[in-house]
């Protein structure tokens, strides 16, 4: 990262991933406590899964089973029922 924009660019997408992972514990977790990263990656996004088409539809197979599932569960309508406009103050 000799030139200067390899390394704006670098911390830009740091910057964009670190801000969707704070929105996503804000909105669809709602949890006030800052979770890191890899907690974040063991209960929701390590977990296995496959992809399948059925009558046009994709769908998105997750293995989960018991409390770990109805919790996915309600991550996922939270996300559905979800309004796509946010507001955020800069002040």
């Amino acid at each position: 990262m000799e030139k200067f924009w390899a390394t704006e660019a670098a911390f830009r997408s740091i910057m964009i991933a670190y801000n969707l992972m704070s929105l996503f514990r804000q909105v669809v977790l709602k949890s006030k406590s800052q979770a890191t990263l890899s907690t974040l990656r063991f209960k929701c996004f390590a977990l296995g899964s496959w992809i399948t088409k059925h009558a046009g539809k994709t769908i998105l197979n997750i293995s989960a089973i018991g409390e770990k599932r109805k919790w996915l569960d309600g991550l996922f309508d939270i996300v559905k029922n979800k309004d796509s406009s946010f507001y955020f103050s800069n002040a």
